[in-house]
């Protein structure tokens, strides 16, 4: 089923937008004909209050939330310049812990035979800020952090297996740093570092250092 609700308040001189609203979306079912990939019981919901000035082109998404099956991000975020050509937006993502068995769960069968053959545990979370001008074919400017707790990978085919990987990656506009990243491959603990700088146009990598216990 599919359920909208949504208010809206504009004042006689613009300078007032209020809005919020949500949307529930469960059990829907779709199938792809070409490939006969189906994807069944799917619930998705979204919810958002926005506040804004179209005389001053500003828009203010105060809070929403997203959730697709089991994950849910948040989102708050500001659009400047709304009313221009040339809008800024910046938009900040947040998400609790992610269980990566629950991402490999939702991935059909049916799109490659490897697909079934592959076990995951651990999880991730995001918090992250994104900046955009929508006018400019770019990628946008990111800042925040990605944390792997204790993430393993595994293939029935492969007696080598990735597991325990923790640690946190750093994103800025121009910068990629890991401080410190452990994990365990064939058994073999793993520890290392490194930065990649020079975002976007000339990245390198600098400051590697990389342990192995054997």
């Amino acid at each position: 089923y599919l359920s909208f609700n949504s208010s809206l308040f504009i004042s006689s001189n613009l300078q007032e937008l209020k809005t919020t609203g949500s949307l529930d979306v469960s059990k829907i079912s779709a199938k792809d004909r070409r490939s006969g990939l189906k994807t069944g019981k799917v619930s998705m919901s979204v919810s958002y209050d926005m506040r804004g000035n179209l005389r001053e082109g500003t828009v203010d998404l105060v809070s929403s939330k997203i959730k697709l099956q089991n994950f849910v991000l948040a989102l708050n975020g500001k659009v400047k310049d709304a009313m221009s050509d040339d809008p800024h937006i910046k938009l900040g993502i947040q998400s609790d812990k992610i269980n990566l068995s629950e991402v490999l769960d939702e991935i059909p069968v049916g799109l490659h035979s490897e697909v079934s053959k592959l076990n995951a545990e651990g999880s991730f979370l995001l918090d992250l800020v994104l900046a955009s001008r929508l006018s400019r074919l770019a990628m946008p400017k990111i800042n925040g952090k990605i944390v792997l707790d204790q993430i393993g990978i595994y293939h029935k085919d492969i007696s080598a297996k990735l597991k325990n990987l923790s640690g946190k990656i750093k994103l800025t506009e121009s910068k990629v740093s890991v401080p410190q990243l452990s994990m365990k491959f064939a058994n073999q603990p793993i520890k290392m570092k490194a930065d990649v700088v020079g975002l976007p146009n000339k990245p390198h990598i600098k400051n590697f250092e990389s342990t192995i216990k054997i």
